[in-house]
Parts: C-alpha cells; sequence; structure tokens
C-alpha cells in the first residue's frame, strides 16, 4: 500500500467516527413534538379533565337534589301546620318544587294545592299535569277533580278564570268530560258564563262538551254558538231572578 492510500484509508475512518459522533448526540437529546402535537395532547388533557369534572358535578348535583327535596319537604310540612298564617310561603314552596323538583317534591306539592284549593293551587296542578306524567299525571288530575268539585260548595268557589284554565289547558278526553261532568254541578249563574266563553273555543272536543251542557240547562233547546247562549240567557235571567238574587 502506497503512503498517499494510506492517508485515504485514515481519512475515510475518521469521517465515519465523526458521523458516528454526531449521530449518537442527537439520539441522546429529547425529541421535540412539533406544534401541532403538543396543541392535540393539551387539547385531549382539558377534555378528559372536562368529562371527570361533568361526571363529579352530576353525582354532586343528585345528591344536591335528594338533600334539598328533603329539606323541601320537612319546611313545607311546617308551612302547613299554620295554613293560614303561612298561606302565601306554602304556596310559593309548593310551586318551586312542582316547576323544578324532584318526583317526590311534585308529589308533596300536589298535596298541597289539594290542600288549598284555591286559584293559585289550580295553576299549581296544571304545572304538574303539564310536565309529568303516568302515576304523577294521574295524582294531579285526581287532586284537581277534588277542588273542582269542591267548588260548588265553597263560599267563593273558584272564579270564572280558573275553570277556563283548567279546561282550555288539559285537553285529555277522559279529564275533559270530567271537567264538564263537575261544571255542570255548578248554579246557573257560576256555569253559564263559563260555557259561553267556552263556546269560541277553537278545541272542538271542548266546544261539543260546552254545546251539550248548555243545552241541556237550556231545557233541551239546541245552542251552538255564543251569540245563541246569551240571547237565551238574557231572557232566563229576567224568567228566574231568585237565582241572581244570593
Amino acid at each position: 500500500m502506497t503512503e498517499t492510500q494510506k492517508k485515504i484509508g485514515i481519512g475515510a475512518l475518521a469521517a465515519v467516527v465523526i458521523i458516528a459522533v454526531i449521530a449518537l448526540q442527537f439520539s441522546s437529546e429529547p425529541v421535540e413534538k412539533e406544534p401541532s402535537q403538543v396543541e392535540n395532547a393539551k387539547t385531549e388533557a382539558k377534555t378528559e379533565k372536562a368529562v371527570t369534572s361533568q361526571k363529579n358535578g352530576k353525582s354532586q348535583s343528585k345528591e344536591e337534589r335528594e338533600a334539598r327535596a328533603e329539606q323541601n319537604k320537612e319546611r313545607l310540612l311546617e308551612l302547613m301546620d299554620d295554613a293560614e298564617e303561612n298561606h302565601d310561603a306554602a304556596l310559593e314552596l309548593a310551586m318551586q318544587m312542582a316547576e323544578t323538583g324532584t318526583n317526590e317534591e311534585k308529589l308533596d306539592a300536589v298535596r298541597c294545592f289539594e290542600w288549598f284549593g284555591d286559584t293559585k293551587s289550580v295553576k299549581g296542578l296544571l304545572t304538574v299535569i303539564q310536565g309529568t306524567t303516568g302515576d304523577l299525571q294521574k295524582e294531579g288530575r285526581q287532586s284537581l277533580q277534588h277542588i273542582l268539585a269542591r267548588s260548588n260548595y265553597d263560599e267563593d268557589g273558584l272564579d270564572k278564570e280558573s275553570w277556563l284554565s283548567v279546561i282550555q289547558n288539559d285537553s285529555d278526553p277522559e279529564a275533559l268530560s270530567h271537567y264538564f261532568h263537575l261544571l255542570g254541578t255548578l248554579d246557573n249563574p257560576k256555569s253559564v258564563p263559563i260555557l259561553m266563553e267556552l263556546l269560541d273555543s277553537e278545541n272542538e272536543d271542548i266546544k261539543k262538551e260546552a254545546q251539550e251542557l248548555i243545552s241541556s240547562i237550556a231545557s233541551g233547546d239546541e245552542i251552538l254558538t255564543r251569540k245563541e247562549a246569551e240571547a237565551w240567557w238574557q231572557t232566563y235571567q229576567k224568567e228566574h231572578p231568585e237565582e241572581f238574587e244570593k
């Protein structure tokens, strides 16, 4: 081997060593992620944390609702112990329970509404009926019917707006039939003005029930429109003045 060949061989070997050293240095340094990879990792971490937080929040909310339901029940019973003094406060709490409470709270509210049986209670029961199904809705309707049944025997009874609200906001066919049956037990001066309003209803079932009931009160004369009802009612008032002296 000539002197020139030896120098070339030594140079090549040195180059290989240098390249190996450089490669070793790069492999020992931490590999930086691209910006997009870093952002994705941060997003995934935040998402996982949010999901965990939501799960914990739901668990806490359930416990809080249960604790609140028990507190509201106890408070409502306390208020109803002196119903005359605490009338407004009891109904305010019952309405809150009817709107946003658990099913147990709603049932407690239904019992409170039936106990008081006034116009605010009617509104509360309609809230329960419209916002629930099944047994709870059935309880609400039964309590509402009990209030309506008492209306004819109470000194004041429910006003016209309360009756209209019940009939116009609970269109269940069976319930509707029952409401009209109860309406027919009222004295004529109370029931007829309500029926005349219902003759203008856009709900055909309501209108039909109103036509049948007012025609029955009118001794079988067929009354289909409000105009016909008003004409008959004017004559009836003149012929039966004693009914309007109460």
